[in-house]
């Protein structure tokens, strides 16, 4: 997923600190992955917020330097990005229990990985319920009893990730989760790979 440009670290899975003459985990394409700016998904407005919990990290800040297990999942091997599911109440995060048994996850590991990268922290669930709110108003907004509603998902789809030569939105995986099939159809049409 590609993040602003302005927003966004480099998150080395492994740590640096683990590289050897023989490995070097600094410079590993495989290794990094880029994340939101920490504390986790912020923006520049908020990065003036003084009320805003810098004191609660997540993401690469909650993993610090620690040294991954098999139980802390790497998005660069899931064979799908679709293992985690939304709370449509709170916007709380948690694993797909269908999903990873088609692929061969363990739960526990879906579920190791939301707790060590802090998936649950307040700030994060007030902005995924955010996005899902905004997306369900928008599906009601447009909703004139005459169009398809697989046809509106798929509109409403097109819109937010675009043609996919420009950055996707904050809270992507969200947004995909609430359009559902009509966001993958329009995901494919337009050649992401994630």
């Amino acid at each position: 997923m590609a993040i602003h440009e302005k927003l966004y670290s480099v998150e080395h899975f492994m740590p640096c600190e683990q590289s050897t003459p023989e490995v070097n985990h600094d410079l590993d394409w495989q290794n990094m992955l880029a994340i939101c700016r920490p504390p986790g998904a912020i923006t520049e407005d908020d990065l003036a917020k003084s009320e805003l919990p810098h004191n609660s990290p997540c993401c690469g800040k909650a993993k610090d330097n620690l040294i991954p297990s098999d139980r802390l999942l790497n998005p660069l091997n899931l064979t799908t990005s679709r293992i985690f599911r939304f709370r449509s109440e709170d916007g709380e995060i948690f694993p797909d229990e269908i999903a990873c048994k088609q692929v061969g996850i363990p739960i526990e590991y879906a579920e190791f990985t939301i707790e060590t990268l802090r998936l649950n922290v307040q700030r994060l669930k007030a902005q995924r319920l955010a996005v899902i709110d905004e997306i369900n108003r928008e599906l009601d907004e447009r909703d004139d009893g005459l169009v398809d509603p697989t046809s509106l998902e798929q509109q409403i789809a097109s819109e937010h990730f675009g043609n996919g030569e420009k950055n996707y939105p904050r809270f992507f995986t969200t947004i995909r989760w609430i359009l559902g099939e009509s966001a993958e159809k329009h995901l494919t049409t337009i050649s992401y790979l994630g």
